[in-house]
């Protein structure tokens, strides 16, 4: 799964599409399917749910996938969540609103045109899009309208908005900052082989995974005040003293400070999701072999560091869960998988 993944990864790089992303676990007979009707695990444990099962008639756990780069997921104000995917060969995409009781409904749907590259919310409530050359504020009432700004971009990227409002954008090997229209760049150009995913966390600090370097200490930190730097960090992975830093990186979703990566080890053979924040890497998940996937059902709870579920593709945060959604590898969708949310260090 992850060889694909990684494939797949370099193939989005290469057409500038990103995803933020996470989630994390649950364990055998804990916890429960709360009342609002996204399950609700116990600490240390991953509860695995049919993302359709929530109503309102959305095939969202078919809908959402990693191929064919057509979807995208973003965490909002309020404890909200985004999905937007691609409906038809003609590129209409239609974005969904996922809310932290679990109920879902359509926000905007964008007709045919270039393929979506990026998804993230602004501070206003409303959405950023990356779609071809453009970048577009979509507010769920009326049509969506062009971000204004003062630099032609190519295939822009948007990961996250600063606590000032900037928008920040990945583009041509560069990270962006976006705001009233004024656009400047805040580091040099990547080189050829581009940028991949990226996230921004509630400090305004960006991370971006440079293409074709995609281990979690090739991390690049963009703080904004400046002076970026490659990752630090410390910790382990279970059982074992290899390191957290060696991991290669699938996808990042912004926390409050740090970020949520899925990511897996270079050989394929296991997959993770960790939590960063300042220098130090937690696993918060563990999963097991796609061979091993038949036994993990919708409904049922199962250890976070050791369970048979296969990683989904996209990590969501959602108040005080963490959601993985996504079918990947081009096979039939598995059960979304639900984790309760780490807490920010010192809470």
């Amino acid at each position: 799964m992850a060889r694909s993944r990684k494939g797949r990864a370099g193939r989005a790089a290469a057409l500038g599409a990103v995803v933020a992303g996470l989630v994390l676990g649950g364990c055998s007979g804990g916890g429960h399917k709360g009342a609002e009707g996204l399950p609700d695990p116990a600490a240390g444990t991953v509860a695995a749910f049919d993302l359709d099962g929530l109503g309102g008639g959305f095939p969202l756990q078919r809908d959402v996938s990693d191929l064919p780069y057509g979807s995208h997921v973003a965490a909002g104000r309020g404890g909200a969540g985004y999905v937007a995917h691609r409906t038809a060969s003609d590129g209409s995409t239609e974005i969904l609103r996922l809310t932290s009781q679990g109920e879902v409904s359509r926000f905007a749907s964008l007709g045919p045109g270039p393929t979506v590259f990026g998804l993230t919310a602004l501070p206003d409530g409303s959405l950023a899009v990356g779609r071809g050359a453009t970048l577009l504020r979509v507010t769920g009432k009326g049509a969506p309208a062009a971000l204004p700004a003062d630099h032609r971009f190519t295939g822009p990227v948007p990961i996250g908005a600063r606590p000032d409002g900037s928008l920040v954008v990945l583009d041509a090997g560069q990270v962006w900052s976006v705001r009233d229209g004024h656009t400047s760049a805040l580091t040099d150009a990547a080189g050829a082989d581009g940028l991949g995913p990226g996230a921004v966390d509630g400090a305004g600090t960006a991370y971006v995974v440079p293409a074709g370097k995609n281990r979690l200490d090739a991390v690049r930190v963009v703080p904004p005040a400046g002076g970026t730097h490659a990752l630090r960090v410390t910790g382990h992975l279970p059982g074992g003293s290899a390191p957290v830093s060696g991991l290669e990186v699938y996808t990042l979703a912004g926390a409050a400070d740090g970020f949520y990566a899925t990511a897996g080890t270079p050989d394929g053979t296991a997959t993770y999701l960790i939590r960063v924040h300042g220098t130090a890497a937690d696993v918060l998940a563990a999963f097991g072999a796609p061979a091993e996937a038949a036994t993990c059902a919708a409904g049922h709870h199962y250890p976070a560091l050791g369970n048979p579920c296969v990683m989904p593709y996209f990590a969501l945060p959602l108040g005080d869960r963490v959601l993985l959604v996504g079918q990947s590898d081009g096979r039939a969708a598995g059960p979304a998988l639900a984790v309760r949310a780490a807490p920010s260090p010192g809470a």
